[in-house]
């Protein structure tokens, strides 16, 4: 089964592609509105997400309106499209621990050697920082399913591979998930 890319557009600037289950979340937090427009293949114009014609799940969004939700078919709601979207949420959430890790690791040595004048360990851990933010900066950006974010991903994971047994483990991880992600589209 294939979920359909869904583009919304509130005021004017372009969103997404989402999938339908996260349409459901944005709608749930109130990140969007009924009356934000809605596009997916096979639409001729924007509709209001409230107006979609491929409704598969309503979702209630308060009281008096309901939000049509788009999914490829009747049966959206498998445990195939969840466990992709849990993988992707699993991935990003290692790359912060990731990040975490290397700040923490980082921070304190570069406040260590910089004072000393220890020039080795003020690169070392600035390197270290700017892994930490770009690792951060990736896991945000595959938990909000943009664009850049699974070849950004992949290229992390490879460059994680050599750092034996954490890197190694979690670099292969990541590429598994991928890959298995690209296999169900």
């Amino acid at each position: 089964m294939r979920l359909i890319a869904i583009y919304v557009n509130r005021n004017g600037q372009q969103l997404g592609p989402y999938d339908s289950i996260q349409i459901n979340r944005l709608l749930r937090d109130r990140e969007l509105s009924p009356e934000d427009l809605g596009w997916h293949k096979g639409l001729e114009d924007w509709v209001p997400l409230s107006q979609l014609q491929a409704l598969s799940t309503p979702v209630k969004a308060s009281s008096s309106q309901t939000i049509a939700v788009v999914a490829d078919g009747p049966s959206f709601a498998t445990p195939q499209i969840a466990e992709e979207t849990q993988h992707f949420q699993v991935i990003g959430t290692c790359w912060y621990v990731l990040a975490l890790a290397l700040g923490i690791i980082g921070t304190p040595l570069v406040l260590y050697a910089l004072p000393r004048k220890l020039y080795f360990g003020t690169i070392g851990g600035s390197i270290l920082l700017i892994a930490a933010f770009v690792y951060g900066f990736i896991g945000n950006g595959v938990r909000n399913n943009l664009r850049w974010a699974q070849p950004a991903s992949a290229l992390g994971a490879i460059i994680l591979l050599p750092f034996i047994p954490f890197g190694t483990l979690l670099g292969l991880y990541v590429l598994a998930l991928l890959k298995k992600a690209r296999n169900q589209e």
